[in-house]
């Protein structure tokens, strides 16, 4: 992908979501992960990448609005399970709950199922309040970094996902109480919205509340359904 049509896929759509603000419509942001259709393996369908590493049953995914600031609760760890994505990622965190800057935890080369790199980061470091991010195309470079807070991306989308680990029925090595989040790198309109671009297990963390009580399992039979609306409305916290 040329790096003029990025740029003017990301004007685009900074202007849309400011036209948007302007009118006081509500922010919207991407979809639920749909299948991928240029053969990647599909994140939330039964058999795709979340259900051979955990299984659907296992997973509940996070609420939109909880995800978005995150606490470290001593000693953060983030491994590398997959990614997917033309780009290198660069996978990292922002201090506090605003403001700061990107601080790179590791580089992501290899496309596939991973099991690595994996970094930590101390509540020293990030403050007890942080925002997940990646940076998928190098530091000052189209698209630029995005951040677990909506708010703080170029096009005001919410670029990351996530599931909490509640179970390990035919997966022993789940860890109940850690999170998955998975990430999309590419604004719309240039954006697959498969968000399998990077996939990372994390632990030592919390998010904001409590997460909704619907499972993958019920999510990934209604992907098809979800993928010809495009964007959804995401709760804002």
């Amino acid at each position: 992908m040329g790096a003029d049509r990025l740029a003017r896929g990301l004007r685009w759509t900074t202007v849309l979501a400011l036209t948007l603000v302007t009118l006081g419509v509500p922010c919207v942001a991407f979809a639920l992960p749909i299948a991928n259709s240029s053969g990647e393996p599909s994140l939330l369908t039964p058999g795709g990448i979340l259900d051979l590493l955990y299984g659907l049953e296992n997973l509940t995914m996070a609420s939109d609005s909880a995800d978005q600031v995150w606490q470290n609760l001593g000693t953060a760890t983030a491994t590398v399970k997959g990614k997917y994505a033309g780009y290198g990622q660069v996978f990292g965190y922002i201090p506090g709950a605003t403001g700061g800057s990107f601080v790179p935890l590791f580089d992501v080369t290899q496309n596939g199922a991973l099991d690595s790199p994996s970094g930590q980061f101390t509540v020293g470091q990030s403050g007890f309040d942080f925002r997940f991010a990646i940076d998928p195309n190098g530091a000052g470079v189209d698209p630029g970094i995005w951040s677990s807070t909506a708010g703080e991306n170029a096009d005001l989308l919410d670029h990351m996902v996530t599931w909490l680990i509640t179970g390990n029925a035919g997966h022993p090595g789940n860890e109940i109480g850690a999170y998955v989040i998975a990430f999309e790198d590419l604004p719309i309109p240039l954006s697959d919205n498969d968000y399998n671009d990077l996939v990372v297990e994390v632990r030592g963390v919390a998010d904001a509340v409590v997460p909704e009580p619907a499972t993958l399992l019920l999510l990934g039979s209604g992907v098809v359904v979800l993928a010809g609306f495009g964007w959804r409305r995401r709760p804002r916290g």
